[in-house]
C-alpha cells in the first residue's frame, strides 16, 4: 500500500471518527433516551443512574456513577427481585 493511500485512508478515519463525535454530543442534548432522575429535557445534565441485577439472587439496584448502590424499590416499598432464570 503507498504512502499517500495510507495518509488519505487515515484522514478519512479521523473525519468519520468527528463525525461520529458530533453527532454523539448532538443526540446526548436532545430528551432521547432521558428518564425521570435527569435533570432538565433539553441540554441538562445525565443522572447515570443506572439499574443492575444481581445474576444470583435476581435482586435489582441502582448504581450511581460515583460508587453509590440502592435497592431498587416498587411502589409498595417492596425491592424488586425477579427469580433467576
Amino acid at each position: 500500500m503507498e504512502l499517500a493511500t495510507l495518509k488519505q485512508f487515515a484522514l478519512w478515519l479521523s473525519w468519520l471518527f468527528i463525525v461520529g463525535l458530533v453527532f454523539s454530543w448532538a443526540i446526548s442534548l436532545t430528551p432521547i433516551g432521558r428518564d425521570d432522575t435527569d435533570k432538565g429535557s433539553w441540554g441538562g445534565g445525565r443522572s447515570g443512574v443506572k439499574p443492575v441485577t444481581d445474576a444470583l439472587t435476581g435482586c435489582q439496584y441502582l448504581v450511581s456513577p460515583g460508587g453509590g448502590i440502592t435497592p431498587r424499590l416498587n411502589k409498595n416499598g417492596k425491592h424488586i427481585c425477579v427469580a433467576p432464570e
